[in-house]
């Protein structure tokens, strides 16, 4: 894992265990979302917190698509690029 990815790994643990209230243990980075029970509303919420605490926007249907944590990261990292549209959004 990069440097990038193991900063915007600390900070989607944050988010997941502090904000939506997943079990620590249970966070890696290729950890299989549906492992999670990582349902509609945690989808909404940690596009929310993603929007709080860093400042982007991906699309909570975008995150349907995603089946690991490092899936997220990717994202992420995509909606952190200066000039790109929301993750997800079909320009």
């Amino acid at each position: 894992m990069t440097d990038s990815h193991s900063v915007l790994f600390t900070d989607l643990r944050a988010i997941l265990v502090e904000e939506l209230r997943f079990p620590a243990a249970q966070i890696t980075p290729t950890a299989p979302v549906h492992d999670l029970e990582f349902d509609s509303l945690a989808r909404m919420e940690l596009s929310v917190a993603l929007e709080h605490r860093l400042g982007i926007c991906v699309l909570p249907e975008t995150l349907h698509a995603v089946e690991t944590l490092h899936d997220i990261i990717t994202l992420v990292q995509v909606a952190m690029t200066p000039s790109a549209p929301p993750a997800g959004d079909p320009e």
